[in-house]
């Protein structure tokens, strides 16, 4: 009788692990898939929309993602947009998650 219950206890203890284990490696693999940035802003960060919608303008009176030489304005990125934005955008610099690293 002794056996048994041991025998029940090693079984359990090994379905609670495989369990466990196989959350982990879903959790993981859902990780892999998820595509980052989750949402891309219509500016980039520091930026807003200017009073054409299809622009942005960087209005801080900071040096924040301000461009060092041109103007502060870019297209602004309509979701379908993106070679147009990335090519607006030239050799200027901002940090724009999900178009500067894309």
């Amino acid at each position: 009788m002794g056996e048994l219950k041991t025998f029940i206890i090693v079984l359990g203890i090994l379905l609670v692990v495989m369990a466990l284990s196989i959350s982990y490696q879903t959790r993981i693999e859902n990780a892999k898939t998820k595509v980052w940035p989750p949402h891309i802003s219509r500016c980039p960060e520091y930026w807003n929309i200017s009073s054409d919608p299809k622009y942005c303008e960087n209005t801080s009176v900071s040096s924040k993602n301000r461009v060092s030489t041109g103007n502060n304005t870019t297209l602004a990125f309509d979701g379908t947009n993106l070679e147009e934005v990335k090519t607006d955008q030239g050799l200027k610099y901002y940090h724009w998650d999900g178009i500067t690293n894309n």
